[in-house]
């Protein structure tokens, strides 16, 4: 979106809630990313575009930087979105937001070169699984091919953001794997990441991106599950699941969301009282 307003020559202030990760640090406009900080110093902001949030609190603490008669333009995939600001771009056939993005910039005719095609194509791509995901259909590999022919580096991109890991992440897959547990006569796989764990590997949360997935990779698995410990007495989960199993009624339930086949939530207890209480949830839908 950046790199939209950009080219319509439009003043504006690009941020994220959370630190951008190492690795997306070669994307173009990168080093443009504010803080929270910087957002807290700033403002109030009258013109808003929120992108890839289903709901205000995916945003905090930017909301209280935002004018009371602020226009909010809502731009999401996810099926979960509250419909929330004043006016919405909400498609949640879309394998990705940065497929809405897309769009736009083809209907605004904006030159799609290589930087802004680079950006595009890693949303694409991320949100696909590498191109893996059932999500991934004609209209999304169309689009890749004219992000490609726009100077997308295909293969950097894939070895930047979906081969490489650190160290530290390499740390907790050991972890995770020998934790790994199996309910419902092997339907259902989990496992969880620590506290201590981050603190003794050094890792942060973008090293937790994609250990969910080996829950998922055992044949007969059908739904996949982590749990992080973010803080005391709370923790994030991550659910994958396959066709017919809909993860985002589950996360619902626990006030989070997502998509059918990857969801998540927050909740609030200790690990092993939070383990439990998910586990009879998913018990009950699975039986």
């Amino acid at each position: 979106m950046a790199g939209i307003l950009k080219a319509l020559k439009k003043s504006f202030r690009l941020a994220n809630p959370d630190a951008l990760p190492d690795k997306y640090r070669i994307l173009p406009w990168a080093d443009e990313l504010l803080t929270s900080q910087d957002v807290a110093a700033s403002g109030p902001f009258r013109c808003v575009l929120a992108l890839d949030a289903a709901d205000l609190k995916r945003l905090e603490p930017f909301p209280e930087r935002f004018a009371e008669d602020a226009l909010i333009l809502n731009i999401d995939h996810h099926p979960t979105n509250t419909r929330y600001g004043t006016a919405q771009l909400i498609i949640p056939e879309s394998a990705a937001t940065a497929q809405l993005v897309y769009y736009l910039a083809c209907a605004l005719e904006v030159e799609i070169d290589e930087p802004l095609a680079t950006c595009l194509y890693t949303g694409i791509m991320t949100d696909t699984g590498g191109f893996r995901y059932s999500n991934t259909d004609a209209e999304v590999m169309r689009i890749a091919g004219d992000l490609l022919a726009a100077g997308a580096n295909s293969a950097r991109l894939a070895e930047q953001f979906l081969e490489r890991m650190t160290l530290a992440q390499m740390q907790l897959l050991q972890r995770t794997l020998s934790r790994m547990r199996w309910d419902l006569d092997s339907r259902v796989a989990w496992t969880y990441v620590t506290a201590q764990d981050f603190s003794e590997t050094g890792a942060t949360d973008a090293d937790v991106d994609g250990l969910v997935q080996y829950a998922l990779r055992v044949e007969g698995v059908v739904v996949g599950m982590l749990f992080r410990e973010t803080a005391e007495k709370r923790c994030k989960i991550s659910f994958r699941s396959r066709a017919p199993v809909d993860v985002s009624r589950l996360a619902a339930r626990f006030g989070g969301g997502g998509h059918a086949r990857a969801a998540g939530c927050t909740v609030d207890g200790e690990l092993e009282q939070v383990v439990e209480q998910v586990r009879r949830e998913l018990f009950g839908m699975l039986t």
